[in-house]
């Protein structure tokens, strides 16, 4: 689809980084070191700042395989990272990139994994108001098998129902895909498997 351009405006300040366009207006923060606000149509759509996550529920074939002891480092990773100066209290600024029409804000984050690793997150604002995200992470299989590669982007309860094209309706893995592609619909909930212990479900592949 192309994207109508449209202009935008960039509030640069000291510890904030503000973004406006006709229908929505972003906040990123330099004290915090992340995105802490998105409004569309006046409505706030973060719950929380997002974030890059390198963890997730261990499955029943990850305990027999010991997965957790092997890949400990990437949940420390997912909790701990900082986005200051390596062995300092000082916050680090963002890369910052402005057009008539877009943004791009780029943050790097130091992870607590030994061999030392960092990544980058960077936002790319449209002036339509979408953003376009994109996380990168080196080579790292000397820190451990990565359980998880993603970004954590927590919304409020009220936004309870989940759309999709792809495979489905039922959730899907790379090992677990004979499912049709199509257009589904259902409640966040519906995709919560009730597991008497936590585990990775609701994952959908193949997701355009």
């Amino acid at each position: 689809a192309v994207r109508e351009s449209r202009p935008i405006t960039v509030t640069d300040g000291y510890w904030n980084l503000g973004v406006k366009g006709d229908d929505f207006e972003v906040l990123f923060s330099k004290l915090y070191g992340g995105l802490v606000s998105y409004r569309y149509c006046g409505q706030e759509m973060v719950k929380r700042q997002p974030k890059p996550n390198f963890w997730r529920a261990m499955t029943e074939n990850d305990m027999a395989s010991l997965q957790p002891f092997y890949s400990g480092d990437w949940k420390n990773a997912s909790m701990f990272s900082s986005y200051k100066h390596e062995h300092g209290r000082k916050f680090r600024q963002p890369v910052v990139k402005v057009g008539e029409d877009f943004a791009q804000i780029t943050y790097r984050y130091h992870l607590p994994v030994k061999p030392k690793k960092n990544v980058t997150v960077t936002y790319y604002i449209n002036s339509d108001g979408w953003i376009d995200v994109t996380a990168k992470l080196p080579k790292s299989s000397d820190v451990g098998e990565l359980p998880e590669f993603s970004m954590l982007f927590t919304m409020d309860s009220r936004y309870d129902r989940l759309r999709w094209y792809g495979k489905g309706p039922e959730e899907t893995y790379a090992d677990r895909d004979h499912a049709r592609i199509g257009l589904f619909e259902n409640r966040v909930a519906d995709n919560m498997a009730r597991y008497l212990v936590p585990q990775e479900c609701g994952n959908h592949v193949d997701v355009r």
